[in-house]
């Protein structure tokens, strides 16, 4: 595997175990507060909004300047995304 490839899916790596982590780390304050405060919103559907708004608008702003690649991204996005799947609405 060319390196550049490697150290590009090593960096990714590093990036998906930093959001999930932060991820986690919030859901367990989020988890730890919610008796005295109940109202603290869906840390997990929250994530999952926010993630799908940003990606959509990303994607978008790639289909301006090259809708052939816009849509090769979005069907990797959909084959690979299997923990926090995006369902579009």
């Amino acid at each position: 595997m060319d390196d550049k490839l490697l150290r590009l899916k090593a960096t990714l790596l590093i990036q998906t175990a930093d959001t999930s982590s932060v991820l986690a780390v919030v859901q367990a304050v989020a988890d730890t507060l919610r008796d005295d405060y109940p109202e603290l919103p869906d840390v997990g559907a929250q994530f999952l909004k926010r993630r799908t708004e940003l990606v959509q608008l990303m994607l978008e702003d790639y289909e301006k300047k090259d809708p052939a690649l816009a849509a090769r991204m979005q069907q990797m996005i959909d084959e690979s995304s299997k923990y926090f799947p995006f369902d579009y609405e």
